[in-house]
């Protein structure tokens, strides 16, 4: 210590001498701690992260959290009891903690919080009136056509179905413009023209609907000319069928008079109407 310091002459840098003594004045204060002697103050506590224990000095305060089961609603923080289960027994929405094992399945549903899983299905072969091959009696999913129809009525399930009529509605959204013997098998068109473009386009066009969409083959075309008038909305000049003469050339349907020629496939302003089988 300088001799300075021990007769009583500090050089202060605010409450600290360089010897490492610390006044009651000149403080440094960081909230509740001062910044130079680490001297603190019952005020101006930082208890934004934890409403229990300041972040800067680590006093500790008691019930002071205000908790909505296992989150306080003021700082965040988070305790190992009142978790939500109500809505995934493995899963508590509120903190986001994760628990396995809890969940209490019959087939592909809890009987606790109701979430399904992609196993366990009731498809009800039983051929009860609440039965369906395509939808399952638990969690209500559905699946592909599952059903073995024999005319109207599933053999399987019971379920029934209404035939298919000229000009109603077909499975896939369309218009129906043929229908077999059964009354359930047939064609359906789109109710109106996808506009004027070139063969390739077309195609891609028709295909880009998905579940069996396509550009009619000639025959199919011809077919839906002869039904012009139950489906609607066409125009009087060419429609491209799916068909080729060769590489350069395919094959479209007049639809002022219902004749088919051959026709460039990069020529511009034939019409296309997509079709499906159902």
């Amino acid at each position: 210590m300088r001799l300075r310091c021990a007769v009583g002459f500090h050089e202060w840098s605010g409450c600290r001498c360089w010897c490492g003594k610390t006044r009651d004045e000149g403080h440094n204060w960081n909230g509740c701690k001062c910044c130079w002697c680490g001297k603190t103050r019952d005020e101006f506590h930082r208890w934004d992260q934890d409403c229990e224990w300041c972040g800067v000095c680590d006093q500790r305060r008691f019930l002071a959290h205000g908790w909505t089961g296992c989150k306080c609603d003021k700082c965040g923080k988070t305790r190992d009891l009142g978790h939500d289960w109500a809505e995934d027994c493995e899963g508590c929405p509120r903190c986001g903690k994760r628990r396995s094992g809890a969940h209490g399945w019959t087939g592909c549903k809890c009987d606790k919080c109701g979430k399904t899983r992609d196993e366990g299905h009731d498809w009800a072969k039983d051929c009860d009136r609440t039965s369906d091959c395509e939808k399952c009696l638990r969690c209500g999913r559905n699946r592909g056509a599952d059903h073995e129809w024999d005319g109207y009525k599933c053999t399987k399930c019971g379920k029934t179905r209404v035939a298919y009529v000229l000009g109603g509605k077909g499975p896939g959204g369309g218009i129906v413009f043929h229908v077999d013997h059964t009354g359930f098998h047939g064609m359906e068109a789109k109710p109106s023209d996808e506009g004027e473009m070139r063969w390739p386009s077309a195609v891609e066009k028709a295909r880009s609907y998905g579940s069996g969409w396509h550009l009619p083959t000639t025959s199919e075309l011809l077919l839906l000319y002869s039904q012009r008038g139950v489906v609607g909305g066409f125009e009087d000049g060419f429609y491209w069928s799916s068909d080729e003469f060769n590489s350069d050339n395919g094959e479209v349907v007049v639809f002022k008079h219902g004749n088919s020629h051959y026709l460039r496939k990069l020529a511009n302003g034939c019409h296309v109407r997509a079709v499906r089988p159902f």
